[in-house]
Formats: structure tokens, sequence, C-alpha cells
């Protein structure tokens, strides 16, 4: 472990695992984590058993983390947005190894943790500057690590550049990316035109849409069809399940609303904490808050009302939105919010129509089958249309990125199927070395 050598090991994230993600750096005893998942599915059906996090812990990590961080003279964890699947591993570390680590995320995703992570030294703001991107690097151990935005359907997300100053190679991580979004249309420059390609050593990649029913839309074909089921269903009710965390949805959904002069209301307890703290944003120079307003988000969001949880307002407001449907579209950040209310709005929902915009599956949110969820609204005299974009870049972009890079050799991690992947890189012209590494697997530069 000790030697200036990079030492680069996956511990999660791997194995057609869809997150889990935790990617170990080591150099001169010193330890450097990319993302701290936990493989949900596996996770979250343990905690519905009610196993204690230490039985989570030394069934999903223990094993590979314990002969490690026992070893290392520093730990630190550098995260790449605020998906549960990139930090969760970190709340179930044992209490005493906990206080070891030192956690830097950028700002918004440090924001989304506060209160969520507990019981670590320090957690700290990593800063992003997209002009100028190395201009805020966090230097240590000879070890340069860059965060730099990347387009996700979570705000705050980023890649790490990362390079090794004595021996000049140049890492990329990934995180969770894809190149069809709002945001990359807004960057003068992505990731992959900042980093000398003549000196990536390795690229560690995600491939989440592989071996999965890809749907070719952008946020832009998001954005017509929403808009045309509005016009379609003029004078009814317009429904929305997406996310709290997508705020690019949710600038594309209001924006379609305000075009078709309908009023936008959310019904979400944490959506207020949210447009307050982006508010506070706005007062600082940070650079995503620049990215925020180049994308409309900010503006967008001063159109957006919050629907009370109770009390005189909220009746009236019910009242008016049962006498003219037409006039409104609510918005909802989960589908037990959409149940808990469906009876207040009576009549009014007959012949109108339930958007659903969001990637999480409700099986695993709720343990009931989307079918059933459907089937449920529709009771209601609702239609039912999923209109969606996904979070994650194409495989054959993913293929053009790798092309552009050309580093000697890819990781693919993040994927379900990843040796078939593989395949379809190779067969794209993918010539770096492409490797599906297993866990604990040692790889040295």
């Amino acid at each position: 472990m000790h030697t200036n050598k990079i030492e680069l090991r996956f511990l999660g994230g791997v194995e057609g695992d869809i997150g889990g993600n935790i990617i170990f750096f080591g150099k001169n005893g010193r330890g450097y984590f990319f993302d701290f998942g936990l493989e949900l599915t596996r996770s979250e059906t343990l905690e519905k058993l009610n196993y204690p996090q230490e039985q989570i812990y030394n069934k999903e990590l223990a094993q590979h983390l314990d002969p490690l961080v026992h070893n290392l003279s520093k730990k630190k964890v550098f995260l790449s947005h605020g998906h549960s699947d990139h930090w969760k591993g970190l709340n179930i570390i044992p209490v005493n190894i906990r206080r070891e680590f030192i956690v830097y995320a950028p700002v918004y995703t440090k924001y989304l943790l506060d209160g969520r992570l507990k019981g670590f030294s320090d957690i700290k703001s990593i800063k992003i500057n997209y002009r100028d991107p190395f201009s805020t690097s966090f230097n240590d151990n000879k070890l340069r690590v860059t965060a730099f935005p990347v387009d996700h359907s979570i705000l705050g997300s980023c890649c790490y550049i990362i390079k090794d100053q004595e021996s000049s190679n140049t890492f990329l991580y990934t995180g969770d990316f894809r190149t069809h979004g709002l945001l990359t249309g807004v960057l003068n420059r992505n990731f992959w035109d900042v980093i000398d390609s003549k000196k990536v050593k390795a690229v560690i990649c995600e491939g989440t849409q592989f071996a999965q029913v890809c749907e070719y839309t952008n946020e832009n074909d998001v954005a017509l069809k929403v808009a045309e089921i509005i016009r379609s269903y003029r004078d009814r009710v317009i429904l929305v399940v997406t996310s709290t965390n997508d705020l690019y949805r949710l600038k594309t959904i209001i924006q379609c609303a305000v075009k078709s002069q309908r009023s936008v209301y959310i019904y979400d307890d944490k959506i207020e904490g949210i447009l307050k703290k982006i508010e506070s944003f706005t007062k600082t120079k940070d650079s995503f808050v620049e990215l925020l307003e180049k994308v409309g988000i900010t503006s967008a969001l001063t159109n957006v009302k919050i629907l009370p949880s109770s009390g005189e307002r909220r009746i009236e407001i019910f009242r008016e939105m049962r006498q003219s449907p037409g006039k409104y579209v609510i918005v909802f950040t989960n589908v037990k919010s959409l149940f808990k209310i469906l009876s207040e709005f009576g009549d009014a929902l007959k012949g109108g129509c339930c958007i659903f915009s969001l990637s999480e599956f409700f099986e695993e949110e709720l343990g009931i089958e989307t079918e059933k969820i459907i089937s449920l609204i529709s009771e209601n005299g609702l239609l039912v249309s999923r209109v969606h974009s996904s979070g994650h870049a194409f495989p054959e972009a993913i293929a053009e990125v790798l092309k552009k890079l050309s580093p000697e050799t890819v990781f693919i991690v993040h994927s379900k199927d990843p040796k078939n992947f593989k395949k379809f890189l190779e067969g794209n012209d993918v010539k770096s070395q492409i490797y599906c590494p297993r866990k604990e697997e040692v790889f040295k530069f």
C-alpha cells in the first residue's frame, strides 16, 4: 500500500450492479474514494427485513473495506452527486471508522446530504469552476483532483479528473452522466473537451443504459410531449409525478404550463426548502449558480406555487381546481403524495391526464407493481401517460466520448451487463483496452 504508484480498486458498482459505486485510489498509504454507494435493491431489501445497519455493513462492505481502511493514514471521499446509490454506503460504516473519513461534495450535493450523513468529522464543499476547472482543484500527496460539472438528472452532479503529478498520468471517473440533457447544451466545454486526450491513462465509465430498452428522447422531446398533452386536455386537469431532485424536469414542466397559461402547484414538503436554498445560492458567485441561470431553472422556479398541506387557503385552491380544472397543473414528487389527495379533486379528475415523468420504479419505492399503480390511478377516470428522458448517456454516445478521450484503458462500472457492453464498445471502434473489473480487483499504474 505504501508506494508512490497509483493503486486502483473497485469495491462496488461492478459485476452487474447498477449503483453502489465505490472506486478506490491509493497512493503512499493514503486512500481516495470516489463515491461510496450501496446497490440499492439488495440493501433496501435488507432494510425492509429490519436488518441492523451493522449487519448490512458486514454483508455488503466489511469484507472489502475493513482490510483496506485500517492500513490508510488518510481517508477522503469524493461524491459525484446526491443520488443515494452513490453515497448511502457511508451511513452504514461503523462509527469508529466513520470519524476517520473526510467527505467532499459539490455544493448542492452537500446541501442535499446535510442531516443525512451523520458521524463524520468533516464534510466539505468541493469547488467547481467550469470556465477554469483546474484553478479550483484539490491537491494532496501530489494527486490533483478536479471536479467538473456533468449533465445528469440531479443538480450539482460532477465527474472527477484525477492527475498523478509524479507520473503525469490522468484518470477520469465519469460518475453518472448524459450527453442529451439541458446542461450539456449550455456548457461551453464538457469534460471530454477539457482533458488532454494524449495523457488519459484510464477512464472509469458508467454503462447504465446498455442491456435496457433505450428511449431516445431528450429534454426538448419531453417538453414537446408535455405541451402536446396540455393542449389535448385544455379543459381538464393535468397531474404530473416527477422527482424532487430533477429540477431540470421540473423546469420543463413549469415552462410548458406557463406557456399554456396554467398555474403550477407543487405538493411536496421538501420543495419549499429547496427553492429557498436555490434562492440563497443565487446570492453567491459559485459557478453552479451561473449554470442554473443559463439552463433557466432559477427563472422557471419563480412561477411555481406550493400547495399547502392544510388550512383555508388549501380548501380555497381545491375549490378553484374543481371549478376550473383546465387552469392548473399539479406536480407531485412521489406517488404516495398523489394518492394522499386524489379524493380532494372529486369529479374534476374525470377525463384528465396523469403524466409519469421519472426514472424510479414503483416496485422499488412502494413494493407495488407499476401496473397496479396505473390501475388505481385509472379508477379516477384519468389517463396515464409516461413522458421521460433518461439521466444516463446512450451507449453509442458513451462510445463517441471514449473515442474522443482515447484512453489506454476503460473500466466499465454501473452497468447491468458489463461484458456485453464491452463487446458493444469494441464494435463501435473504441480502441482502448476495456476491462469489466471484479470486486477487490487491483490495478496498478
